[in-house]
């Protein structure tokens, strides 16, 4: 198991194993380009996301004020690469004004 990747390998079920093992057979580039957890969430679980139709997904300006991907719980960064933002509950990149009907807070 490549460095790094292991301790998320040994407590992952064994789909989820699966795609950590494709993610790490891709070359070096695929893998410097593309957080693991977005690999997960995009090409591992892509049935249990929204599209961007479905969830009225809006890259800006935000119809409700306050809210927006970057300060949804479902958002995540990639802060050490480049600010890429990410969502858990739909199957598109993410920017951190955009907004989508699924909004929630972290309280």
């Amino acid at each position: 198991m490549s460095k790094g990747y292991g301790y998320a390998y040994s407590r992952a079920r064994p789909g989820v194993r699966a795609e950590i093992r494709k993610f790490i057979e891709q070359p070096a580039a695929v893998r410097d380009e593309t957080p693991l957890l977005y690999w997960l969430l995009n090409e591992g679980t892509p049935p249990y996301k929204m599209d961007r139709f479905t969830s009225e997904y809006t890259d800006g300006p935000t119809p409700i004020p306050g809210q927006r991907c970057d300060n949804c719980r479902f958002a995540w960064e990639n802060v050490p690469k480049r600010a890429l933002y990410i969502c858990s509950q739909i199957r598109v990149k993410i920017a951190p004004a955009g907004w989508c009907k699924l909004w929630a807070t972290w309280e």
